[in-house]
């Protein structure tokens, strides 16, 4: 999901965030289409999941 950070927050690679915020729509040129995006109000760092993957599930 597109996320849009407030602009004094700047997290590291591998940083791990969590966030709240208002849904918002924007329209996305690269497809040509409005999408749904996060604008973050609130966010707190945290450690990383023990793991951080996501699977595919077949």
């Amino acid at each position: 999901m597109l996320v849009e950070l407030p602009e004094d927050v700047n997290p590291n690679n591998d940083e791990w965030l969590t966030v709240s915020g208002k849904l918002e729509t924007i329209y996305y040129q690269p497809f040509k289409k409005t999408i749904p995006y996060l604008k973050v109000t609130s966010w707190e760092t945290i450690s990383p999941p023990e793991d951080p993957y996501v699977y595919r599930q077949y």
